[in-house]
């Protein structure tokens, strides 16, 4: 028996890979007692990448940590992952920054071969069907912004929001708030009229949050009660730079584990200097989870070259 997994864009190394599906069949041939073999092609993309996917299923079987699963890999140069942008790497995700992620997401139940709907997702993944993303399941969602026109500024395709009020209406979605990053491109009552609250929270595309930007944002999460859609214009960047943000203060995984989880989820996400952000506000988000529900606000400066103010929910 033999199976062929086709993976895309391996020439920038953004974790687009089909891991729901390898993770089912590998498992369900190995729990047979089977033996698997897994080959490719000797680029070092494609061994990046089958190293990436073998070592997320020994991580979900629980065989070792994810730790342990990367370091089986140790002695084979692997290309690091990146993100989407055509310069320069700035930051390198290591195989051990995306299985540490990966295991803190089964751990928290955000993926399971139970419950995973692996149709659902190959196809809202999909630009036609919304190009959408579950980052935490049936808490936080990052999208493609939508407009009325049916097309960017640039002449792309993109979806209009009477796609999304359709599906967030739907009792497997339970979308009951829309975030938007990037400037306006619908008008909100799309959303409104079908009892959907909608918010801007709008900042440069590429650029970090401000702390205002980041006070609001944790806010509006931590106020819905129902899931909470994202999106700026690729629903790359600007939004898994803010969730990212809320996950760290309100999980405590790292800066590393969440982009590594967040490009699993939702390949290229996170682009140039919001990388960098992630990693130095990780200890102020980390420090904020002490009263996680406390509605009071601290502000705390840092020096570093981005420049920007750390803010997150108590201390």
């Amino acid at each position: 028996m033999s199976t062929k997994f086709w993976v895309k864009n391996l020439d920038l190394m953004t974790l687009p890979l089909p891991i729901g599906r390898y993770i089912s069949d590998v498992c369900g041939l190995l729990d047979t007692g089977r033996r698997v073999v897994h080959f490719c092609a000797s680029k070092n993309s494609f061994r990046a990448a089958s190293a990436c996917l073998a070592s997320l299923c020994i991580t979900y079987r629980g065989d070792v940590t994810g730790a342990q699963a990367a370091q089986y890999f140790n002695n084979i140069r692997l290309e690091p992952f990146r993100d989407a942008n055509l310069g320069a790497s700035s930051f390198d995700l290591t195989l051990e920054h995306v299985c540490g992620g990966f295991e803190f997401a089964v751990r928290e139940g955000w993926f399971d071969l139970e419950t995973f709907d692996r149709k659902a997702w190959e196809h809202y993944q999909q630009l036609p069907n919304g190009d959408m993303n579950w980052i935490v399941p049936a808490r936080i969602l990052a999208f493609a912004g939508p407009s009325d026109t049916l097309v960017d500024e640039q002449g792309q395709e993109v979806c209009h929001p009477d796609l999304y009020v359709k599906t967030f209406s739907t009792p497997d979605f339970g979308v009951s708030t829309v975030v938007r990053l990037n400037e306006r491109r619908y008008s909100p009552d799309f959303f409104t009229q079908h009892g959907i609250r909608h918010y801007d929270l709008n900042f440069e595309d590429g650029s970090c949050p401000s702390d205002e930007v980041v006070k609001r944002f944790f806010a509006i999460v931590d106020s819905s009660e129902g899931a909470v859609a994202v999106h700026c214009k690729a629903g790359l960047g600007r939004t898994g730079t803010l969730i990212g943000l809320w996950a760290m203060r309100e999980y405590g995984l790292t800066a590393p584990q969440f982009i590594g989880w967040c490009r699993l989820c939702r390949p290229g996400s996170i682009l140039g200097p919001q990388q960098a952000y992630l990693l130095e506000m990780e200890a102020y988000c980390h420090s904020g989870r002490a009263s996680p529900h406390n509605p009071q606000w601290v502000k705390l400066g840092s020096e570093s070259s981005i420049g920007r103010w750390a803010v997150f929910r108590g201390a």
